[in-house]
C-alpha cells in the first residue's frame, strides 16, 4: 500500500488515535496505529481493547490525500508521531512491505519496523445510521461537567465510568466516586425512541470530547448490550460497556432541603480558594476541609485550620434561608463542581451537618457532595 498526505492531516489523525493506544501493551501490536488506504480515504484505528477510536481523512474535497494503492499498514504510534512532529508542513508518503513502513517526505525519509496488519484485532464498527442524536456542544457539556467526579480507583470498577441513561428524548449523565455524585440531563433526538441504562468508561468520553471538530454539529450514539460506539463526522469512539451495579442516584441526590442559599458563584469559587492556601502543601481528602457557615441575614463565613501551619476565614455575601449551621466539607471537591457551573448564581442546599450538599445552577446540573466531620 502506499499514499501522499500533507503532514497536518496525519498529525491530526495519529492525535485522536494515539489517545487509546497503550504506551506498553500485553502485545507489541497494541503499541501500533493501523492506517488502511482505499479509494475513499484513510482510516486510522487504535485500540487496548476497552476502548477504540477510528479516525478517517477522506479522499474527497480539499485534503490533499492520494492514494497510489490500497491497503493495509500497521506502525508504532510514539514513533510514527515523534517523526511527523519534527517534519515541518509538507507531504509525507508512507507505504508498508514485508514488515516495514516507510515514511518519506522532502526533509528525509524513515524505515521502520512494523508488525503484520493481520495481528490486529478486529474492532466491529456499528452502522452508523443508528442510535441517539446529541449535539456536540450538548455532548460536551454531559462529560465535562460529569466525568470530574467518577472514581480513579481500579477496585471500584462500577463508578469508573458514566452513567449514560437515554429515555424518548431525555438524556442523562452521572457520575461518582462514592463521595461526590454530579447530574447532567439534556435533550437529545431518538427518532426510534430508544432506551438505554449504560456505564461508559470515562476514558472513552473524555477522549470522544478530545476529537471533536467545530463541523461536527451532531454526535451519534449507538448501544448494543455490551457495547457503545459514539460518531461524529470523522471518528468513531468504541467502547465496552462497564460491569456492575451503578448506585441508585436518584436515592442520593437530597430533595426537599430544610436550608437553602443563594451565592454568587464566583465569589464563593474566590473565596473557597482563598480559604484553601492553607492546604497548598497538603494532600489528601482530609487535609482539605474547610468549614461553612450559614446564618439568616449574615454573609456565609469559610474558615479553614491547618495545624503548624494557621487559620483562615473569608465572609462571602449570601442569601440563606433556614436555622444556621455550620457544616464541613472538602474544598478540592466543592471546586471542581464550580468550575464547570455555568451560571452566575448557584444554590446550595442541606438538612444538616450529616446530610450531603447539593450544589445546583438552574442548568439541568446538579451536584452533591458528602460532608466530613467538623467535631
Amino acid at each position: 500500500m502506499k499514499f501522499t498526505c500533507p503532514r497536518t492531516h496525519l498529525v491530526e489523525a495519529l492525535a485522536a488515535v494515539s489517545g487509546v493506544v497503550p504506551t506498553r501493551g500485553i502485545k507489541e501490536v497494541f503499541e501500533s496505529v493501523r492506517i488502511e488506504a482505499s479509494p475513499e480515504g484513510l482510516t486510522f484505528l487504535g485500540t487496548d481493547l476497552e476502548v477504540s477510536l477510528r479516525f478517517s481523512i477522506p479522499a474527497k474535497g480539499t485534503t490533499g490525500l492520494e492514494v497510489a494503492e490500497s491497503g493495509v499498514l500497521l506502525a508504532p504510534a510514539r514513533r510514527l508521531t515523534a517523526i511527523l512532529h519534527e517534519l515541518p508542513d509538507e507531504p509525507v508518503t508512507m507505504s508498508w512491505n514485508k514488515g516495514t513502513c516507510t515514511v518519506k517526505s522532502p526533509s528525509g525519509s524513515w524505515r521502520i519496523t512494523a508488525g503484520d496488519p493481520a495481528d490486529f484485532p478486529a474492532i466491529d464498527v456499528p452502522a452508523a445510521a443508528e442510535g441517539i442524536e446529541v449535539e456536540r456542544e450538548v455532548l460536551k457539556d454531559l462529560v465535562l461537567r460529569t466525568s470530574f467526579a467518577a472514581a480513579r480507583e481500579k477496585m471500584r470498577y462500577a463508578l469508573n465510568g458514566i452513567l449514560l441513561l437515554a429515555r424518548g428524548t431525555e438524556l442523562q449523565a452521572v457520575a461518582t466516586d462514592g463521595r461526590r455524585l454530579s447530574h447532567m440531563q439534556a435533550s437529545c433526538r431518538n427518532p426510534r425512541g430508544e432506551q438505554h441504562r449504560a456505564i461508559v468508561p470515562t476514558r472513552a468520553m473524555t477522549q470522544l470530547v478530545r476529537v471533536l471538530r467545530d463541523d461536527d454539529e451532531v454526535v451519534r450514539l449507538s448501544f448494543t448490550e455490551s457495547s457503545v460506539a459514539a460518531s461524529t463526522g470523522r471518528a468513531v469512539v468504541m467502547a465496552r460497556l462497564v460491569e456492575g451495579t451503578f448506585p441508585n442516584f436518584e436515592e442520593v441526590i437530597p430533595v426537599n432541603c430544610e436550608k437553602k442559599a443563594r451565592i454568587s458563584r464566583l465569589e464563593l469559587e474566590a473565596g473557597l480558594r482563598r480559604a484553601a492556601v492553607l492546604f497548598a502543601s497538603r494532600e489528601g481528602v482530609s487535609g482539605n476541609s474547610v468549614r461553612l457557615k450559614f446564618e439568616e441575614g449574615e454573609d456565609l463565613v469559610v474558615t479553614a485550620s491547618v495545624a503548624d501551619v494557621g487559620e483562615a476565614r473569608v465572609a462571602i455575601p449570601c442569601e440563606f434561608k433556614g436555622k444556621g449551621e455550620e457544616v464541613g466539607y472538602n474544598a478540592t471537591f466543592v471546586l471542581e463542581a464550580l468550575a464547570v457551573a455555568k451560571e452566575e448564581t448557584v444554590s446550595f442546599e442541606f438538612n444538616s451537618r450529616q446530610s450531603p450538599g447539593k450544589l445546583s445552577d438552574g442548568s439541568h446540573f446538579t451536584y452533591v457532595v458528602m460532608p466530613v466531620s467538623i467535631d
